[in-house]
């Protein structure tokens, strides 16, 4: 069964049995991860060490392919929080009301792999480089990046689909792709492996919601006590993971499939480079120029006009509730 024939079906569960509960926590409330990468680590975190459970909200976590199927998803009605970057545009701009709560990685952190053989940035012409999905964040940061290496996407390279970084990272290794884009710490396993990082794209600084947490208008108006609980054990994982190396290492290294034991150094590289550092906030309000380019190039690929503002994307009434009481600051006394 697909995960979002399974997601269906767990709308029509909800609707016929009613909502599951655990304990004293409220009904049943799914999480959508879009991927496999370090800058989900505030959801894994907040999962594995009990955040969630410590504000009352009893989590399901689903991982899909990318965030474009994510997307989708969410259409069903079946995730009620996603871990998802600027795809959520998508199905916004199809009418629903999905909205960027947050946003703690609001530059793009990825690096271009390739074979050893490539040339720099110009060897990358007659490539094919792989993404998760198209329309990605990926898919997006691969486009704008090779547009300002003074490359042409759609004629100078061919740009193919192939799931999550530990399958595109295979593909590399068994030559059956040149080049592809990944972020910290697959990337820094690429050069472990001899592969060579051919633009840094995270050195562009290109502002985008490349994650954050996204929800329907709707959803977080009906349950807002449990949608509060989720942005505190998300910010409280942040905090987590600033204070906390080691735990952070051994989540990481948990939901990236990597062995602590043998990655131990690209796993702690990559924990300095962006979680511990300012790449990761520690107040994740989205950087509005970030969405505004987002929404812009969603809207022109949809051939959308005018193009929308971006506060119709967009809705911090929470994190703004949290942050006037205090509650981020304290988390850091």
């Amino acid at each position: 069964m697909s995960k979002l024939k399974f997601l269906v079906m767990l709308v029509f569960l909800t609707v016929v049995i009613g909502p599951f509960t655990v304990g004293g926590a409220g009904p049943k409330t799914y999480l959508g991860v879009s991927g496999i990468s370090f800058d989900y680590t505030p959801f894994w975190y907040a999962k594995d060490y009990r955040l969630y459970q410590k504000y009352s909200v009893d989590v399901d976590m689903i991982t899909t392919g990318g965030g474009t199927v994510l997307a989708q998803a969410m259409l069903s009605g079946g995730v009620h929080f996603a871990a998802i970057g600027s795809a959520f545009l998508q199905s916004s701009m199809q009418g629903a009301d999905h909205v960027l709560l947050a946003a703690h990685i609001n530059y793009f952190p990825y690096r271009v792999v390739g074979l050893p053989s490539i040339a720099g940035k110009e060897g990358l012409r007659g490539t094919t480089i792989a993404i998760s999905r198209f329309g990605s964040n990926a898919d997006t940061a691969l486009r704008i990046a090779l547009r300002e290496a003074g490359l042409d996407p759609a004629k100078d390279v061919t740009i193919v689909q192939l799931g999550t970084q530990p399958e595109r990272l295979a593909a590399l290794n068994g030559r059956r792709i040149q080049a592809t884009i990944m972020s910290p710490p697959f990337s820094s396993a690429a050069k472990k492996a001899g592969l060579k990082v051919i633009l840094d794209i995270s050195k562009m600084r290109i502002a985008f919601p490349a994650i954050g947490l996204v929800a329907s208008r709707d959803y977080v108006a009906k349950n807002r006590t449990n949608a509060r609980g989720f942005m505190q054990a998300y910010l409280e994982a942040i905090r987590d993971i600033k204070k906390n190396k080691e735990a952070t290492v051994k989540i990481m290294a948990k939901y990236l499939r990597m062995d602590l034991e043998n990655n131990r150094d690209i796993l702690v590289d990559a924990y300095d480079e962006t979680l511990a550092s300012d790449e990761m906030e520690k107040k994740p309000y989205p950087n509005r120029d970030g969405l505004k380019l987002a929404v812009e190039l969603t809207a022109k690929q949809r051939n959308i006009s005018p193009i929308p503002g971006v506060d119709k994307f967009m809705d911090t009434s929470l994190l703004e509730e949290l942050d006037r009481s205090g509650f981020i600051d304290q988390l850091y006394r």
